[in-house]
């Protein structure tokens, strides 16, 4: 199959090769971060092998009669995708999707970074040992209105709280594939306390003189407890995610520095470890209501 597909545009242009008539073949697509959304018009008929994808992919589908011919086995008759089926795809797992006549389908694309970041914060499954099972026949309306949501808001086109809402989604959508999820190896419960007073100090101290380069295995092990358990035990033992406390620290730190203005909302971004400017920027506006720029702008009044 070749080289694993990236992204939802390079699942596109493998599919319009794969097209005999690629004109026939009609796409939309629009992406934020961690989540795209792709609409797409199938021609009378045709096969589309496609490599891995390093995403997951939940696809809803309008007048289908198509199936996943390396899901048949050596079943004569496959089981195909009906009126309004879903299509869950699992991460680095290729597809052989095989069609019948015209139809349409949506498919959301999902960073796995955001099912691991909810399976870590809930608990609910080891992030190390998520399993979501492909389906490719049954109706989900949850997921269905969640696409259904995102395609609408795809078409709005740009809006300030639109990052907003299409984390929401992104965040459902990971829920609702971890309650699919198979636990093969159910988690054992961890020790019923919290961490120590001491390991708490320990904690915050590291916290605070190494803003810009943390990590859950870091803290977890100044904690002296494994990584699954420590997120549990610092919930206990502060009312907050682990991730959460170096998020709210973060942005404390970030208003002393705006507050001092001797440093650019750039170089803030950087030292404090995020991910670009627009990840600051979002971040402190969701913590505290206003944007980096206007609350530096309040703070020359």
């Amino acid at each position: 199959m070749g080289r694993s597909l990236a992204s939802p545009i390079e699942v596109m242009a493998a599919l319009q090769e794969a097209v005999v008539e690629p004109q026939s073949l009609v796409f939309s697509s629009r992406q934020w971060d961690h989540l795209s959304i792709v609409e797409m018009e199938f021609p009378s008929r045709g096969r589309f092998i496609a490599a891995p994808i390093a995403f997951y992919s939940i696809s809803t589908f309008t007048g289908a009669a198509s199936y996943l011919a390396e899901d048949c086995g050596k079943a004569i008759d496959p089981p195909r995708l009906t009126e309004g089926a879903t299509l869950i795809h699992q991460v680095a797992r290729g597809a052989n999707y095989v069609w019948t006549r015209p139809h349409t389908a949506k498919m959301a694309c999902l960073d796995p970074a955001v099912v691991e970041r909810a399976a870590e914060e809930t608990e609910l499954v080891n992030p190390s040992r998520i399993e979501i099972p492909s389906s490719f026949h049954e109706r989900d309306l949850v997921c269905e209105h969640l696409v259904a949501a995102l395609a609408e808001e795809a078409r709005l086109g740009h809006n300030v709280t639109q990052q907003f809402v299409v984390d929401s989604i992104a965040s459902a959508l990971a829920m609702r594939l971890l309650g699919r999820s198979i636990p093969f190896r159910p988690r054992r419960p961890g020790p019923r306390g919290g961490l120590t007073a001491r390991a708490v100090r320990r904690i915050h101290a590291y916290v605070h003189d190494h803003m810009g380069d943390l990590s859950l295995d870091t803290l977890a092990t100044l904690s002296g407890v494994s990584r699954f358990h420590f997120a549990r035990q610092f919930r206990v033992s502060t009312n907050e995610s682990p991730m959460g406390y170096v998020r709210r620290m973060r942005i404390e730190r970030a208003t002393q520095m705006l507050r001092a203005r001797h440093t650019s909302v750039a170089e803030i971004a950087s030292l404090l470890g995020f991910a670009d400017q627009s990840h600051f920027t979002r971040t402190f506006k969701q913590v505290t209501g206003i944007a980096p720029t206007a609350f530096t702008a309040l703070q020359r009044r």
